[in-house]
């Protein structure tokens, strides 16, 4: 039951060919082009791109979009115009009409490794992963020592969970620049995911040294430090982070963490709550607040990391896992296939084969049917947990013959730290809204572990269980398998 996420890809991935800060408002530069056009209409073609980039390189942003549409409007055509415009109307968010400026420009010039580096990024955070691997891979045989092309496709690898490619990608990047702080700190993260923390730990002490203004390296470094169980020089790294930038949510919510782990517990809920006041919707935020109330005691004045087993209650489901049947709308199931998806064959672990399926934000869409399927999950996972819960990752897939999960548990580094102990109260929820073609060799068996279990489903069937259980599905029929998957903790 794996899907997408959307936050770490924004967050980490640089991908602005040129930085400009200037705002303006594009719709009005858009809608006023025919006064401009003819104030300007007795200047040159050349005249009036001259006039363009020398506005745009001296940050004027304004009077440079208000040439490159006159430009534009006038009919003329010329491969730096439309990219240069693509890049101001991207960084004001219009992507879609950045999308076709980088596609003009590659039309005009195709050869031009720039706009397929920016149509690149475009496509990547509109989520269409492959033509963006695709187009990175195009700048980079044009430009060979395209450095940022390098680290964006790293990055796009490591989204992907391509982490072999996305280190030799990086390792490239790093070989054409060596001096770039941000070419170690992304090797850093690789690393990371990699499980190489002695490797992760030097390369973000190098992206420092290099950069030392690189607030993301201090975060990066320590939270490298804090899965590796170094919690007090975690916390050197993760206020250095928040020095540089105040308002760093996840720097504050990972201080929380180092200091609940080592006992100081009013300190983690004063931290928790900073954490939540900048980033309100953060569901982890909300567990780990929570989760951090419900446990409060008096703080400890000492630094010895601490093992802490306490659980809310010790039955948490009657069953492990626990079957309940719902019906199933068809309704549901047309909107699925109404809503965009992504070709999940382009990931590595744990999915492989014919399948499609949403990111892992599913239940945040504005949608009825949507909200209905939602809060009847919500109530029957509750329910069967006997607490409140808070949903993690929500999502659908659409398995084809030949689709499947290879062993796998839902739980992150966070889930997974010693004295912390989220993921005894971790669970996933799998609802299957149609099972396919029954009538084949691979139907689709879900296979749990620890202990061994197969279940083959029927429609209607949801299955909850804990999110630590490793688990596999294959299946080989003719017809579409449907299913909703919920990761949530009970808090």
């Amino acid at each position: 039951m794996e899907g997408l996420t959307s936050n770490e890809q924004k967050n980490n991935i640089i991908n602005k060919v040129t930085i400009f800060t200037v705002p303006f408002d594009s719709e009005q530069i858009i809608e006023g082009s025919s006064f401009f056009t003819n104030a300007f209409k007795k200047n040159s073609k050349e005249h009036i791109v001259q006039q363009a980039f020398k506005f745009h390189k001296e940050g004027n942003i304004y009077e440079a979009a208000k040439y490159y549409q006159v430009f534009i409007d006038q009919g003329y055509k010329d491969y730096r115009v439309f990219s240069n415009y693509g890049v101001v109307l991207k960084d004001l968010g219009n992507v879609q009409e950045a999308e076709l400026l980088f596609r003009k420009a590659i039309e005009i010039k195709p050869d031009f490794a720039d706009a397929y580096f920016n149509l690149g990024n475009i496509l990547r955070d509109l989520g269409n992963v492959q033509e963006a691997e695709l187009l990175f891979r195009k700048a980079i045989e044009i430009k060979p020592d395209f450095t940022r092309a390098h680290s964006n496709l790293a990055l796009l690898l490591k989204y992907l969970g391509k982490l072999k490619d996305a280190e030799a990608s990086q390792l490239n990047a790093i070989k054409i620049n060596p001096e770039l702080g941000e070419n170690y700190s992304n090797l850093g993260k690789i690393y990371k995911d990699l499980g190489k923390y002695e490797e992760a730990e030097l390369s973000l002490i190098k992206a420092i040294e290099l950069n030392p203004a690189l607030e993301e390296a201090y975060l990066n470094l320590g939270n490298v430090l804090m899965i590796s169980g170094k919690y007090m020089d975690a916390e050197k790294f993760l206020n250095k982070a928040i020095k540089i930038k105040s308002d760093y949510a996840i720097a504050y919510r990972n201080l929380s963490i180092c200091f609940y782990i080592k006992g100081e517990r009013i300190l983690a809920l004063e931290y928790i709550c900073i954490a939540e006041n900048i980033e309100p919707d953060e569901e982890l935020n909300k567990v780990l607040k929570s989760f951090f109330e419900k446990n409060k005691i008096i703080e400890y004045n000492n630094f010895q990391i601490k093992n802490n087993t306490t659980k809310f209650e010790n039955e948490i489901l009657k069953e492990n896992p626990l079957i309940i049947n719902r019906f199933v709308e068809q309704e549901l199931i047309d909107s699925l296939y109404e809503i965009r998806s992504i070709d999940q064959s382009f990931y590595i672990e744990p999915t492989y084969g014919n399948a499609r399926g949403s990111d892992y934000s599913l239940f945040k869409r504005n949608d009825p049917i949507i909200n209905m399927i939602k809060n009847d999950l919500i109530s029957i996972a509750s329910e069967s947990v006997h607490s409140e819960i808070i949903v993690l990752d929500s999502f659908f897939t659409i398995s084809k013959s030949g689709a499947g999960l290879v062993s796998h548990n839902h739980l992150s580094d966070v889930d997974n730290l010693k004295g912390l102990n989220l993921s005894e109260n971790k669970f996933s929820l799998v609802y299957y809204l149609s099972i396919g073609d029954q009538d084949c060799e691979e139907p689709g068996i879900l296979k749990l572990e620890d202990p061994k279990q197969e279940i083959l489903p029927n429609n209607g069937l949801i299955i909850i269980f804990p999110a630590w259980r490793n688990h596999s599905v294959f299946y080989k029929g003719k017809k579409d398998r449907i299913i909703i998957g919920m990761n949530f903790y009970r808090v």
